[in-house]
């Protein structure tokens, strides 16, 4: 790395501590860029490797430590910089980025450790915040709304799953824009509709998926919530999978852009692109449509 190199991680650390810090300031704007603050590190670890990584990691907790103190400096490190020091290790020894499927299986099981650990060490304080919230929510909207039991128990669980869409989202991003601005020839194009997921994921899922309907009680709801956890990156398979085949129609493009537009609205349809998350590791339909094109070029 050069001593600009350095420069750049620097800067790209502070950028993110500085997104965490505009968090203080309630506006629509800082919210948004809420979102955005694993980006810096996604780009600096895709560009400048594992060293930028950790240089741009460290700027930002220690800007983090001196505005809000050691605490929150390690759970920005740990929510924001970890998964992208950890890909960037990947990257090492991973000369294919094509798929980003074996990354965000590891993160979503990341997830799941993190779940069991608060659950088990901080699980009377995560049902206080709960309780604290439904409450809040009571009250502002006069008794008239409130949250279900059902959704309360999975709290911890929707928490988790929201940090994996955001930070998934944020190596998509950060992939899209290094390909697109051509800012590292290092880096390989990347293809959504190339992502594959490793089979242990898909065989967990399915395994919690089982011991949900099974289990009683608190092990029920832990089953529950694992399974809603792994259930992000089995979607993502199947929103791959359904871009990949609405590409390969006459106005493709329009039809995927309308095809989002719709699971914006209309959430439930993600159960259904579960499932074929989880079908295609049995079926593979991007190999079957390739098979079926290479038959109709014989036939022709």
């Amino acid at each position: 790395m050069s001593h600009k190199d350095y420069f750049i991680s620097f800067g790209a650390g502070l950028v993110a501590a500085l997104m965490t810090l505009g968090l203080s300031i309630l506006s629509p704007i800082t919210f948004l860029l809420a979102y955005f603050i694993p980006l810096p590190f996604f780009i600096s670890a895709l560009v400048y490797g594992f060293y930028g990584t950790v240089i741009a990691s460290t700027s930002g907790s220690v800007l983090v430590a001196i505005f809000y103190g050691p605490s929150a400096a390690i759970g920005f490190l740990i929510m924001n910089a970890c998964p992208a020091l950890w890909h960037a290790k990947q990257n090492i020894t991973n000369e294919d980025q094509k798929n980003i499927g074996k990354i965000i299986s590891e993160i979503s099981f990341a997830g799941i450790i993190l779940f069991l650990i608060s659950s088990i060490f901080f699980s009377e304080k995560i049902i206080s915040f709960a309780d604290t919230f439904n409450n809040h929510i009571i009250n502002n909207f006069d008794h008239k709304i409130a949250i279900p039991t059902t959704i309360l128990n999975l709290f911890p669980s929707l928490i988790i799953s929201s940090w994996i869409t955001i930070l998934i989202l944020n190596l998509i991003i950060s992939k899209k824009i290094i390909n697109n601005f051509k800012i590292s020839s290092h880096v390989n194009s990347y293809e959504f509709v190339k992502t594959s997921l490793p089979r242990w994921i898909v065989y967990l899922f399915i395994i919690f998926l089982i011991f949900s309907v099974i289990l009683k009680d608190i092990y029920g709801i832990w089953a529950q919530s694992m399974t809603l956890i792994l259930s992000v990156p089995i979607t993502l398979q199947g929103l791959a999978i359904i871009q990949f085949k609405l590409i390969k129609l006459t106005s493709g493009k329009f039809l995927t852009g309308l095809f989002y537009i719709i699971v914006l609205f209309i959430p439930f349809i993600l159960a259904i692109i579960t499932a074929i998350g989880v079908l295609d590791h049995f079926y593979n339909f991007r190999k079957l449509n390739l098979n079926n094109d290479i038959l109709s070029r014989g036939d022709k």
